[in-house]
Protein backbone atom coordinates (compact mmCIF):
# COMPACT_ATOMS: atom_id res chain seq x y z
CA UNK A 1 0.00 0.00 0.00
CA UNK A 2 1.47 3.67 -0.87
CA UNK A 3 1.93 5.96 1.36
CA UNK A 4 -0.78 8.04 -0.55
CA UNK A 5 -3.43 5.27 0.15
CA UNK A 6 -2.81 4.75 3.80
CA UNK A 7 -3.17 7.99 4.61
CA UNK A 8 -6.71 8.10 2.70
CA UNK A 9 -7.66 5.12 4.63
CA UNK A 10 -6.72 5.99 7.70
CA UNK A 11 -8.54 8.71 6.99
CA UNK A 12 -11.66 7.03 6.00
CA UNK A 13 -10.93 4.50 9.19
CA UNK A 14 -10.81 7.33 11.87
CA UNK A 15 -11.73 10.00 10.49
CA UNK A 16 -15.57 9.96 11.55
CA UNK A 17 -14.33 9.50 15.58
CA UNK A 18 -12.72 12.76 15.13
CA UNK A 19 -16.05 14.36 13.79
CA UNK A 20 -18.32 13.06 16.34
CA UNK A 21 -16.03 14.25 19.89
CA UNK A 22 -15.68 17.57 17.92
CA UNK A 23 -19.47 17.79 17.99
CA UNK A 24 -19.90 16.29 21.44
CA UNK A 25 -17.43 19.11 23.00
CA UNK A 26 -20.09 21.42 21.99
CA UNK A 27 -22.28 19.58 24.23
CA UNK A 28 -20.61 17.85 27.29
CA UNK A 29 -23.73 17.31 29.77
CA UNK A 30 -25.55 15.54 26.69
CA UNK A 31 -22.71 13.47 26.30
CA UNK A 32 -21.63 12.25 29.60
CA UNK A 33 -25.74 11.78 30.10
CA UNK A 34 -25.54 9.17 27.68
CA UNK A 35 -22.29 7.46 29.38
CA UNK A 36 -24.09 7.81 32.64
CA UNK A 37 -26.75 5.41 30.83
CA UNK A 38 -24.41 2.84 29.76
CA UNK A 39 -22.22 2.48 33.14
CA UNK A 40 -26.02 2.92 35.08
CA UNK A 41 -27.46 -0.75 33.01
CA UNK A 42 -23.94 -2.57 33.43
CA UNK A 43 -23.46 -2.27 36.70
CA UNK A 44 -27.44 -2.40 37.81
CA UNK A 45 -26.96 -6.16 36.86
CA UNK A 46 -24.04 -6.85 39.16
CA UNK A 47 -22.78 -7.53 42.66
CA UNK A 48 -21.04 -3.65 43.19
CA UNK A 49 -24.14 -2.06 41.69
CA UNK A 50 -26.95 -4.24 43.69
CA UNK A 51 -24.63 -3.40 46.81
CA UNK A 52 -24.84 0.44 46.22
CA UNK A 53 -28.67 -0.17 45.14
CA UNK A 54 -28.23 1.33 41.11
CA UNK A 55 -30.73 1.13 38.92
CA UNK A 56 -30.77 0.59 35.16
CA UNK A 57 -32.58 3.69 35.01
CA UNK A 58 -30.47 6.03 37.28
CA UNK A 59 -29.27 9.52 35.21
CA UNK A 60 -25.45 11.15 35.89
CA UNK A 61 -26.17 12.01 39.60
CA UNK A 62 -27.98 10.09 40.62
CA UNK A 63 -25.80 7.46 40.06
CA UNK A 64 -22.89 9.01 41.36
CA UNK A 65 -24.26 10.18 44.14
CA UNK A 66 -24.80 5.87 44.75
CA UNK A 67 -21.33 5.10 44.02
CA UNK A 68 -18.63 6.01 46.80
CA UNK A 69 -15.00 7.49 45.03
CA UNK A 70 -13.01 4.33 44.92
CA UNK A 71 -8.83 3.71 44.77
CA UNK A 72 -7.60 0.45 43.43
CA UNK A 73 -7.30 -1.27 47.34
CA UNK A 74 -10.78 -0.72 47.68
CA UNK A 75 -11.85 -2.66 44.74
CA UNK A 76 -8.86 -5.14 44.77
CA UNK A 77 -10.34 -8.17 45.98
CA UNK A 78 -13.86 -7.44 43.46
CA UNK A 79 -10.90 -7.37 40.66
CA UNK A 80 -9.46 -10.55 41.70
CA UNK A 81 -12.47 -12.57 41.57
CA UNK A 82 -13.75 -10.76 38.37
CA UNK A 83 -10.04 -11.99 36.91
CA UNK A 84 -10.48 -15.11 38.49
CA UNK A 85 -13.65 -15.73 36.55
CA UNK A 86 -16.65 -14.86 38.48
CA UNK A 87 -19.24 -12.84 36.63
CA UNK A 88 -20.90 -9.96 36.68
CA UNK A 89 -18.50 -8.44 40.08
CA UNK A 90 -18.13 -5.34 38.57
CA UNK A 91 -19.11 -5.36 35.09
CA UNK A 92 -21.40 -8.03 33.22
CA UNK A 93 -18.53 -8.08 30.68
CA UNK A 94 -16.12 -10.93 30.90
CA UNK A 95 -12.33 -10.13 31.27
CA UNK A 96 -10.84 -10.69 27.75
CA UNK A 97 -7.48 -10.22 29.03
CA UNK A 98 -5.60 -8.41 32.15
CA UNK A 99 -3.25 -5.86 32.24
CA UNK A 100 -1.09 -4.05 34.72
CA UNK A 101 -0.44 -0.34 35.91
CA UNK A 102 2.35 1.09 35.64
CA UNK A 103 1.70 3.79 37.78
CA UNK A 104 5.31 5.26 39.14
CA UNK A 105 4.13 4.77 42.74
CA UNK A 106 5.21 1.22 43.17
CA UNK A 107 4.24 -2.13 41.88
CA UNK A 108 2.35 -3.50 38.87
CA UNK A 109 -1.39 -4.03 39.57
CA UNK A 110 -3.68 -6.12 37.60
CA UNK A 111 -6.54 -4.37 35.70
CA UNK A 112 -9.19 -6.76 33.69
CA UNK A 113 -9.51 -5.86 30.47
CA UNK A 114 -13.29 -5.78 29.46
CA UNK A 115 -15.04 -5.63 25.31
CA UNK A 116 -15.69 -1.96 26.24
CA UNK A 117 -12.59 -1.19 27.85
CA UNK A 118 -10.67 -2.15 24.70
CA UNK A 119 -13.07 -0.85 22.78
CA UNK A 120 -12.38 2.80 24.10
CA UNK A 121 -8.51 2.59 23.94
CA UNK A 122 -9.00 1.41 20.20
CA UNK A 123 -10.98 4.60 19.42
CA UNK A 124 -8.52 6.40 21.34
CA UNK A 125 -6.02 5.02 19.09
CA UNK A 126 -8.04 5.98 16.21
CA UNK A 127 -8.48 9.66 17.14
CA UNK A 128 -4.95 10.28 18.00
CA UNK A 129 -4.74 8.88 14.31
CA UNK A 130 -6.88 11.16 12.92
CA UNK A 131 -6.05 14.00 14.84
CA UNK A 132 -1.77 13.58 13.42
CA UNK A 133 -3.26 13.59 9.71
CA UNK A 134 -5.96 16.40 10.70
CA UNK A 135 -3.15 18.61 12.17
CA UNK A 136 -1.02 18.82 9.04
CA UNK A 137 0.70 15.44 8.82
CA UNK A 138 0.98 14.01 5.15
CA UNK A 139 2.57 10.71 4.69
CA UNK A 140 5.40 10.33 2.76
CA UNK A 141 6.76 6.76 3.70
CA UNK A 142 3.72 5.03 5.96
CA UNK A 143 6.44 4.00 8.40
CA UNK A 144 5.87 4.02 12.00
CA UNK A 145 7.49 2.94 15.40
CA UNK A 146 5.43 2.50 18.51
CA UNK A 147 7.07 1.50 21.91
CA UNK A 148 7.55 -2.40 22.48
CA UNK A 149 8.58 -3.73 25.78
CA UNK A 150 10.08 -6.85 26.28
CA UNK A 151 8.45 -9.33 29.12
CA UNK A 152 8.43 -7.67 32.24
CA UNK A 153 8.84 -10.89 34.16
CA UNK A 154 5.11 -12.18 35.07
CA UNK A 155 4.35 -15.50 34.16
CA UNK A 156 1.55 -14.49 32.52
CA UNK A 157 3.45 -11.65 30.81
CA UNK A 158 4.60 -11.67 26.57
CA UNK A 159 6.09 -9.10 24.98
CA UNK A 160 4.16 -6.42 24.48
CA UNK A 161 3.28 -3.45 21.62
CA UNK A 162 0.70 -0.53 21.70
CA UNK A 163 -1.27 -2.38 18.62
CA UNK A 164 -2.74 -4.91 20.91
CA UNK A 165 -5.27 -2.44 21.94
CA UNK A 166 -7.02 -1.49 18.29
CA UNK A 167 -9.70 -3.15 16.78
CA UNK A 168 -11.19 -4.23 13.52
CA UNK A 169 -8.86 -3.18 10.03
CA UNK A 170 -6.75 -0.67 12.04
CA UNK A 171 -4.94 -3.26 13.38
CA UNK A 172 -3.03 -5.19 10.79
CA UNK A 173 -2.66 -2.11 9.14
CA UNK A 174 -0.64 -1.03 12.16
CA UNK A 175 1.17 -3.57 12.50
CA UNK A 176 1.51 -3.90 8.90
CA UNK A 177 3.20 -0.15 9.11
CA UNK A 178 5.32 -1.20 12.15
CA UNK A 179 8.84 -1.28 12.32
CA UNK A 180 9.64 -4.06 14.28
CA UNK A 181 12.83 -6.35 14.76
CA UNK A 182 12.88 -9.52 13.18
CA UNK A 183 13.37 -11.59 16.41
CA UNK A 184 10.54 -9.33 18.02
CA UNK A 185 8.63 -11.60 20.26
CA UNK A 186 11.17 -14.20 21.16
CA UNK A 187 12.53 -14.02 25.35
CA UNK A 188 15.48 -11.66 25.69
CA UNK A 189 17.39 -10.41 28.30
CA UNK A 190 16.95 -6.34 27.85
CA UNK A 191 20.37 -5.19 26.44
CA UNK A 192 19.82 -7.71 23.84
CA UNK A 193 16.28 -5.99 23.44
CA UNK A 194 17.79 -2.89 23.19
CA UNK A 195 20.77 -3.85 21.08
CA UNK A 196 17.99 -5.62 18.70
CA UNK A 197 15.41 -2.62 18.76
CA UNK A 198 18.33 -0.18 17.54
CA UNK A 199 19.73 -2.17 14.85
CA UNK A 200 15.96 -2.18 13.61
CA UNK A 201 15.65 1.53 13.75
CA UNK A 202 19.05 2.55 12.68
CA UNK A 203 18.56 0.30 9.49
CA UNK A 204 14.77 1.93 8.97
CA UNK A 205 15.89 5.28 7.10
CA UNK A 206 12.10 5.41 6.02
CA UNK A 207 10.93 6.15 9.40
CA UNK A 208 8.34 8.60 9.63
CA UNK A 209 6.48 8.41 13.16
CA UNK A 210 7.55 7.49 16.44
CA UNK A 211 4.94 6.85 19.07
CA UNK A 212 6.41 6.21 22.59
CA UNK A 213 4.36 7.10 25.63
CA UNK A 214 7.50 8.40 28.00
CA UNK A 215 10.01 10.72 26.25
CA UNK A 216 12.73 8.64 28.33
CA UNK A 217 12.19 5.71 26.49
CA UNK A 218 13.22 7.07 23.37
CA UNK A 219 16.19 8.87 24.98
CA UNK A 220 17.28 5.62 26.83
CA UNK A 221 16.92 4.48 23.56
CA UNK A 222 19.44 6.97 21.95
CA UNK A 223 21.77 7.14 24.69
CA UNK A 224 22.28 3.08 24.51
CA UNK A 225 22.76 3.68 20.61
CA UNK A 226 25.85 5.98 21.51
CA UNK A 227 27.02 3.73 24.17
CA UNK A 228 26.59 0.77 22.09
CA UNK A 229 27.89 2.53 18.59
CA UNK A 230 31.07 0.09 18.06
CA UNK A 231 29.00 -3.11 18.26
CA UNK A 232 25.69 -1.85 16.30
CA UNK A 233 27.92 -0.75 13.54
CA UNK A 234 29.41 -3.83 12.91
CA UNK A 235 25.87 -5.29 11.70
CA UNK A 236 24.72 -2.35 9.58
CA UNK A 237 25.41 -1.54 6.08
CA UNK A 238 28.51 1.12 5.96
CA UNK A 239 26.97 3.87 5.08
CA UNK A 240 24.22 3.47 7.91
CA UNK A 241 27.28 2.70 10.56
CA UNK A 242 28.79 5.97 9.34
CA UNK A 243 26.26 7.88 10.47
CA UNK A 244 26.87 6.57 14.55
CA UNK A 245 30.50 8.38 13.74
CA UNK A 246 29.39 12.03 15.49
CA UNK A 247 30.03 11.74 19.63
CA UNK A 248 26.63 12.97 19.24
CA UNK A 249 24.96 11.54 15.88
CA UNK A 250 23.34 13.59 13.66
CA UNK A 251 19.67 11.63 14.11
CA UNK A 252 17.51 13.68 11.66
CA UNK A 253 20.39 12.49 8.80
CA UNK A 254 19.80 8.46 10.31
CA UNK A 255 16.10 9.17 10.30
CA UNK A 256 15.66 11.66 7.42
CA UNK A 257 12.13 11.55 6.96
CA UNK A 258 10.91 11.04 10.52
CA UNK A 259 8.49 14.34 10.83
CA UNK A 260 6.06 13.24 14.03
CA UNK A 261 6.95 12.06 17.19
CA UNK A 262 4.09 11.89 19.88
CA UNK A 263 4.78 11.57 23.43
CA UNK A 264 3.92 12.50 26.60
CA UNK A 265 4.45 16.33 27.13
CA UNK A 266 3.46 17.37 30.57
CA UNK A 267 4.43 16.72 34.25
CA UNK A 268 7.14 15.76 35.03
CA UNK A 269 7.69 14.67 31.04
CA UNK A 270 7.60 18.30 29.84
CA UNK A 271 11.91 18.39 30.48
CA UNK A 272 12.43 15.08 28.82
CA UNK A 273 10.61 16.08 26.09
CA UNK A 274 12.26 19.44 25.50
CA UNK A 275 15.47 17.46 25.83
CA UNK A 276 14.24 15.42 22.58
CA UNK A 277 13.00 18.12 20.49
CA UNK A 278 16.64 19.28 20.88
CA UNK A 279 18.18 16.36 19.23
CA UNK A 280 15.59 15.44 16.77
CA UNK A 281 15.64 19.51 15.55
CA UNK A 282 12.84 19.89 12.84
CA UNK A 283 10.78 16.86 14.17
CA UNK A 284 6.85 17.75 15.60
CA UNK A 285 6.47 16.56 19.38
CA UNK A 286 2.88 16.22 19.23
CA UNK A 287 1.76 15.46 23.16
CA UNK A 288 -0.15 12.68 23.80
CA UNK A 289 -3.50 12.88 26.21
CA UNK A 290 -3.54 11.01 29.76
CA UNK A 291 -4.24 7.89 29.05
CA UNK A 292 -4.24 5.31 32.11
CA UNK A 293 -4.31 1.49 32.41
CA UNK A 294 -7.41 1.86 34.19
CA UNK A 295 -8.90 3.78 30.71
CA UNK A 296 -8.16 6.97 28.70
CA UNK A 297 -9.18 10.55 29.71
CA UNK A 298 -7.93 13.08 27.25
CA UNK A 299 -6.74 13.08 23.87
CA UNK A 300 -4.86 15.90 21.54
CA UNK A 301 -7.35 17.85 19.28
CA UNK A 302 -4.80 19.69 17.19
CA UNK A 303 -6.56 19.83 14.29
CA UNK A 304 -9.17 21.98 15.63
CA UNK A 305 -6.93 24.59 17.16
CA UNK A 306 -7.17 22.80 20.65
CA UNK A 307 -2.98 23.47 22.57
CA UNK A 308 -4.61 20.89 25.50
CA UNK A 309 -5.72 17.66 24.93
CA UNK A 310 -9.37 17.38 25.50
CA UNK A 311 -11.49 15.26 27.58
CA UNK A 312 -12.96 11.93 26.07
CA UNK A 313 -16.57 13.44 27.24
CA UNK A 314 -18.22 10.30 25.09
CA UNK A 315 -16.74 7.70 25.85
CA UNK A 316 -15.89 8.29 29.76
CA UNK A 317 -18.04 9.19 32.54
CA UNK A 318 -15.79 11.94 34.18
CA UNK A 319 -16.26 13.97 37.64
CA UNK A 320 -13.32 16.17 39.13
CA UNK A 321 -12.81 16.95 42.40
CA UNK A 322 -11.12 20.18 43.84
CA UNK A 323 -9.33 20.56 47.06
CA UNK A 324 -11.95 20.62 49.28
CA UNK A 325 -13.17 16.89 47.64
CA UNK A 326 -16.05 18.60 45.96
CA UNK A 327 -17.01 17.04 42.38
CA UNK A 328 -17.63 18.63 39.87
CA UNK A 329 -18.71 17.99 35.80
CA UNK A 330 -16.62 18.14 33.64
CA UNK A 331 -18.82 21.56 31.40
CA UNK A 332 -18.56 23.43 35.12
CA UNK A 333 -14.62 23.29 35.74
CA UNK A 334 -13.60 26.26 36.26
CA UNK A 335 -10.64 27.83 33.96
CA UNK A 336 -7.12 27.62 35.53
CA UNK A 337 -8.37 25.22 38.43
CA UNK A 338 -6.64 22.14 39.56
CA UNK A 339 -8.66 19.14 39.84
CA UNK A 340 -8.28 15.05 40.65
CA UNK A 341 -9.41 12.80 37.95
CA UNK A 342 -12.24 10.27 38.64
CA UNK A 343 -13.39 8.15 36.00
CA UNK A 344 -15.84 5.64 34.95
CA UNK A 345 -16.19 3.77 32.08
CA UNK A 346 -18.84 1.04 30.91
CA UNK A 347 -16.98 -2.12 31.49
CA UNK A 348 -14.07 -0.57 33.98
CA UNK A 349 -13.80 -0.01 37.26
CA UNK A 350 -16.85 2.32 38.62
CA UNK A 351 -16.09 5.69 40.29
CA UNK A 352 -12.26 5.13 39.94
CA UNK A 353 -10.05 8.04 41.27
CA UNK A 354 -6.80 8.17 39.25
CA UNK A 355 -4.37 9.61 41.43
CA UNK A 356 -3.89 12.02 38.82
CA UNK A 357 -4.33 15.83 38.61
CA UNK A 358 -5.21 18.25 36.00
CA UNK A 359 -5.55 22.24 35.39
CA UNK A 360 -8.64 23.36 33.37
CA UNK A 361 -7.93 25.34 30.45
CA UNK A 362 -9.33 27.03 27.01
CA UNK A 363 -12.55 25.39 26.16
CA UNK A 364 -12.90 23.37 22.79
CA UNK A 365 -17.05 24.11 22.10
CA UNK A 366 -17.90 23.75 25.78
CA UNK A 367 -15.65 21.79 27.40
CA UNK A 368 -12.35 22.86 28.88
CA UNK A 369 -8.93 21.05 27.90
CA UNK A 370 -7.38 19.72 30.11
CA UNK A 371 -3.28 19.88 31.03
CA UNK A 372 -2.00 16.93 33.05
CA UNK A 373 -0.06 18.56 36.26
CA UNK A 374 1.15 15.15 37.41
CA UNK A 375 0.36 12.88 40.31
CA UNK A 376 -1.73 13.64 42.64
CA UNK A 377 -0.30 13.45 46.45
CA UNK A 378 3.33 13.39 45.15
CA UNK A 379 4.93 14.33 48.32
CA UNK A 380 7.75 13.56 50.47
CA UNK A 381 8.07 13.90 54.26
CA UNK A 382 10.82 12.58 55.96
CA UNK A 383 10.77 15.51 58.98
CA UNK A 384 7.58 17.07 58.23
CA UNK A 385 9.44 19.24 55.25
CA UNK A 386 6.65 17.88 53.22
CA UNK A 387 7.75 18.40 49.61
CA UNK A 388 5.83 18.68 46.64
CA UNK A 389 6.66 17.18 43.06
CA UNK A 390 4.95 20.51 41.82
CA UNK A 391 7.00 22.70 43.67
CA UNK A 392 9.97 20.86 42.75
CA UNK A 393 9.05 20.99 38.97
CA UNK A 394 8.72 24.67 39.47
CA UNK A 395 12.23 24.89 41.31
CA UNK A 396 13.68 23.20 38.56
CA UNK A 397 11.96 25.12 35.46
CA UNK A 398 13.45 28.38 37.11
CA UNK A 399 16.84 26.54 37.21
CA UNK A 400 16.67 25.08 34.16
CA UNK A 401 14.48 27.47 31.47
CA UNK A 402 17.54 28.19 29.46
CA UNK A 403 19.16 25.49 28.97
CA UNK A 404 18.46 21.65 28.23
CA UNK A 405 17.21 19.47 31.17
CA UNK A 406 19.37 16.30 32.11
CA UNK A 407 17.26 13.15 32.95
CA UNK A 408 17.07 13.74 36.79
CA UNK A 409 15.05 12.22 40.00
CA UNK A 410 14.93 13.51 43.33
CA UNK A 411 14.83 10.95 46.51
CA UNK A 412 14.29 11.37 50.05
CA UNK A 413 16.77 9.05 52.36
CA UNK A 414 16.57 8.65 55.70
CA UNK A 415 19.61 9.70 58.07
CA UNK A 416 20.98 9.04 61.97
CA UNK A 417 19.44 12.43 62.46
CA UNK A 418 16.63 13.04 60.22
CA UNK A 419 16.94 12.94 56.73
CA UNK A 420 18.13 14.22 53.16
CA UNK A 421 17.28 14.68 49.59
CA UNK A 422 20.16 13.06 46.71
CA UNK A 423 19.69 14.28 43.46
CA UNK A 424 20.36 11.77 40.80
CA UNK A 425 21.03 13.62 37.62
CA UNK A 426 22.87 12.03 34.31
CA UNK A 427 25.75 14.78 34.34
CA UNK A 428 29.20 14.98 35.01
CA UNK A 429 30.00 15.21 38.84
CA UNK A 430 30.49 18.76 38.61
CA UNK A 431 27.92 19.81 36.72
CA UNK A 432 25.57 17.92 39.39
CA UNK A 433 27.03 19.70 42.12
CA UNK A 434 26.37 22.78 40.58
CA UNK A 435 23.00 21.90 39.53
CA UNK A 436 22.05 20.29 43.31
CA UNK A 437 23.34 23.63 45.12
CA UNK A 438 21.25 26.00 42.72
CA UNK A 439 18.25 23.40 43.34
CA UNK A 440 19.03 23.53 47.44
CA UNK A 441 18.59 27.66 47.35
CA UNK A 442 15.39 27.15 45.44
CA UNK A 443 13.33 24.75 47.54
CA UNK A 444 14.68 26.63 50.56
CA UNK A 445 12.02 28.64 49.05
CA UNK A 446 9.53 26.57 51.05
CA UNK A 447 9.00 27.37 54.24
CA UNK A 448 8.94 24.01 55.83
CA UNK A 449 11.81 22.75 53.95
CA UNK A 450 13.77 26.40 55.09
CA UNK A 451 12.47 25.66 58.81
CA UNK A 452 13.47 21.63 58.17
CA UNK A 453 16.88 22.64 57.10
CA UNK A 454 17.59 26.00 59.91
CA UNK A 455 16.74 22.94 62.79
CA UNK A 456 19.43 20.80 61.48
CA UNK A 457 16.46 17.92 60.81
CA UNK A 458 17.59 17.91 56.77
CA UNK A 459 20.61 17.56 55.79
CA UNK A 460 21.90 19.23 52.56
CA UNK A 461 20.33 18.51 49.13
CA UNK A 462 23.19 16.04 48.02
CA UNK A 463 24.11 15.19 44.16
CA UNK A 464 24.92 12.20 42.63
CA UNK A 465 25.89 11.87 38.65
CA UNK A 466 24.58 8.76 37.39
CA UNK A 467 25.35 8.00 33.71
CA UNK A 468 22.35 6.39 31.77
CA UNK A 469 19.94 7.29 34.44
CA UNK A 470 16.93 6.56 32.04
CA UNK A 471 18.14 3.29 30.84
CA UNK A 472 18.73 2.68 34.41
CA UNK A 473 15.62 3.80 36.00
CA UNK A 474 13.94 1.72 33.21
CA UNK A 475 15.70 -1.46 34.60
CA UNK A 476 14.71 -1.04 38.15
CA UNK A 477 11.25 -0.28 37.01
CA UNK A 478 10.82 -2.92 34.92
CA UNK A 479 12.52 -4.88 38.40
CA UNK A 480 8.89 -3.81 39.62
CA UNK A 481 7.04 -5.50 37.25
CA UNK A 482 6.22 -2.45 34.92
CA UNK A 483 6.77 -3.07 31.39
CA UNK A 484 9.26 -0.96 29.06
CA UNK A 485 7.01 1.06 27.18
CA UNK A 486 4.42 1.74 30.13
CA UNK A 487 7.31 3.19 32.13
CA UNK A 488 6.14 6.44 33.41
CA UNK A 489 8.48 9.60 34.19
CA UNK A 490 8.54 10.65 37.89
CA UNK A 491 10.08 13.90 39.36
CA UNK A 492 10.28 12.81 42.80
CA UNK A 493 9.93 9.63 44.46
CA UNK A 494 7.54 9.55 47.53
CA UNK A 495 8.29 6.96 49.35
CA UNK A 496 12.32 6.61 51.41
CA UNK A 497 11.86 2.59 51.46
CA UNK A 498 11.59 2.58 47.82
CA UNK A 499 14.50 5.30 47.20
CA UNK A 500 16.62 3.11 48.84
CA UNK A 501 15.92 0.63 46.73
CA UNK A 502 16.66 2.35 43.86
CA UNK A 503 19.44 3.63 45.24
CA UNK A 504 21.03 0.76 45.86
CA UNK A 505 19.96 -0.45 42.54
CA UNK A 506 23.00 1.78 41.24
CA UNK A 507 25.58 -0.05 42.92
CA UNK A 508 26.68 3.06 44.44
CA UNK A 509 26.20 4.01 48.56
CA UNK A 510 28.10 7.44 49.00
CA UNK A 511 26.13 10.55 47.40
CA UNK A 512 29.16 12.36 46.48
CA UNK A 513 30.33 9.38 43.82
CA UNK A 514 29.81 8.59 40.77
CA UNK A 515 26.93 5.83 40.54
Amino acid sequence: MSAAALERTIRVLCGPDLARLRRALDAPEAAQARVAQAVARDLARTEYGRRHGVSSTDGRQTLLDKLPVAQYEDLRPLVARQIAGERAVLTTHPVQRVEYTSGSSGAAKPVPMTAPLIAAFSRTARLMFADALGAGLTLRTGRLFASISPPAGRPDDATSDDTGYLTGLLRPIARHIMVLPPDYGTAQTVEAFRDSLALTLLSARDLEVVSVWSPSYLLALLDHIVRRRDALAHALDPDRAALLARAEPDWTAIWPFLSLLSCWTHGAAARLAAALADRLPGVTIAPKGLLATEGPVTVPLRAYGAVEPVPLVDTVLLEFLDDDGRSHPVHRLDAGGDYDVVTTIPGGLPRYRLGDRVRACERIGATPSLVFLGRAGEVADLVGEKLSADFLRAALDGILADVPSPPLVVVPVRTANGGAYHLLVDASPDEATLLADRLEGALSAAVHYRAARRLGQLEPLRARSVPHLSARLQRFHMGEGMRLGDIKDQLLVTDPDRAAALIHSLGATSPNDSA
